[in-house]
């Protein structure tokens, strides 16, 4: 069994697209990507972490691996996260299944800027160079934690032998897109890789430095407004981090985020420590070590906190339209649903006082199956009736009592 477990920013989104995009294929070449979706490989690792509402679905995949006879593969960069106590329970519960850890570790000048872009999509505001020296205390996520390959995997090397542990290094920039799949396949042992197309492929990518910056003025206030932190609202995060900061932010156009001359020298240095640790620890590389002392800056690379307000202006003009424009569409779904929903109560309405027919979709239902319940005096309650009376609950009591009603002349009675 493969773990792919990390890093974030490292290019997993476009590995675990091109994994996904070929499941077929894998399971014809008798390897298994276990569960439906993407998704459920992150919600085991929320599992491994201890989250009890991931665990039905770790169950499942769980049942799903033991039970597969040849190699497995599951691909999650929050696998780095979970305790040693954690992974070793982890382990145990994968029983006899042998097991090697594969993580892709791109260079600090280019994964450190893409976690704080990451950590901005969710309403935070700290300043690049204080997410950066903040990084070895910071969120779980977006840590030198998950980051570095020299801390991440250390939990891991504590349950298996280095040579099981596979570190793959994302190109420097310049080289062909299809590298680092190549990497990645061949410390995964995937058969085939280089036949599988790339059709389709997503990547998830930073923000500009215009945009960075747009949400670090913003991202507290929108996290105010939507009450993020708030338990009873759950999806509230989603609006800035999916639909502000993807939808709306990130395909404006705009410059690399830039690096000061202090901060690209603090990774330099932390560069240097990790590759020395690496080649010491005897890990499996694919790829080639100095790809991450690399701590060259796009010079067209721009500081976020040097942001003009002329193109901050730019991005709102375009932003507030687009925002506008989806509020007018819900407010006129709403409008319908609301209308669909009059015309339905008044149906009913006039259906219980015996007064109209049925709504036209009980009607049909009522056609596309016959009628079995018969009430105890003899009588038969319409199917589409009793459908109602169980999905209208309290709010339509009005309703149930002249249902009541003409049960009641009709001979029979309604049980609720």
């Amino acid at each position: 069994m493969t773990l792919h477990v990390g890093s974030p920013k490292s290019g997993t989104t476009y590995l675990q697209t091109t994994l996904w995009n070929n499941k077929d294929r894998l399971s014809e070449a008798g390897v298994l990507l276990p569960g439906r979706r993407k998704r459920e490989h992150d919600v085991l690792a929320f599992a491994v972490r201890g989250d009890r509402r991931a665990r039905p679905t770790a169950r499942r995949l769980l049942e799903e691996i033991r039970d597969w006879p040849g190699p497995v593969l599951v691909s999650s960069e929050w696998l780095c996260v979970p305790s040693d106590r954690q992974l070793g329970r982890f382990l145990a519960q994968l029983g006899e299944v042998d097991v090697d850890v594969v993580f892709t570790a791109r260079r600090f000048a280019a994964s450190v800027p893409a976690a704080w872009s990451q950590a901005l999509k969710s309403g935070h505001a700290a300043e690049l160079e204080d997410f950066i020296r903040d990084m070895d205390y910071g969120d779980a996520q977006w840590s030198w934690r998950t980051i570095d390959p020299a801390v991440a995997l250390q939990g891991w090397r504590r349950h298996l032998p280095a040579e099981r542990i596979h570190v793959v290094t994302v190109p420097r920039p310049g080289a062909p897109r299809e590298e680092l799949w190549h990497r990645f396949a061949a410390a995964c042992r995937v058969p085939g890789a280089e036949a599988f197309p790339g059709d389709g492929v997503k990547s998830n990518e930073s923000l500009t430095a215009e945009g960075a910056r747009l949400l670090q003025l913003l991202g507290p206030e929108l996290r105010s407004a939507l009450q993020v932190d708030d338990v009873k609202q759950p999806f509230a995060r989603w609006w800035i981090r999916q639909y502000f900061s993807r939808d709306l932010v990130l395909p404006h156009p705009g410059h690399p985020i830039g690096l000061a001359g202090p901060e690209l020298e603090l990774l330099r240095e932390r560069s240097e420590r990790t590759v020395t640790h690496l080649g010491d620890a005897g890990y499996d590389v694919v790829g080639e070590l100095a790809d991450l002392l690399d701590v060259t800056v796009d010079e067209r690379a721009v500081r976020p906190r040097d942001v003009d307000d002329a193109a901050l202006l730019g991005i709102t003009t375009t932003v507030i339209p687009q925002m506008l424009a989806r509020l007018a569409t819900e407010h006129e779904a709403v409008k319908e649903q609301r209308a669909r929903a009059r015309r339905q109560r008044r149906q009913l309405r006039r259906a219980a006082a015996g007064t109209g027919p049925a709504p036209a979709g009980q009607r049909a239902r009522e056609r596309a199956r016959p009628e079995r319940w018969t009430e105890p005096g003899g009588g038969r309650t319409p199917r589409w009736l009793r459908g109602t009376r169980r999905r209208l609950g309290p709010v339509k009591r009005r309703v149930l009592h002249g249902a009541d009603a003409l049960g009641r002349r009709l001979g029979g009675r309604h049980p609720r």
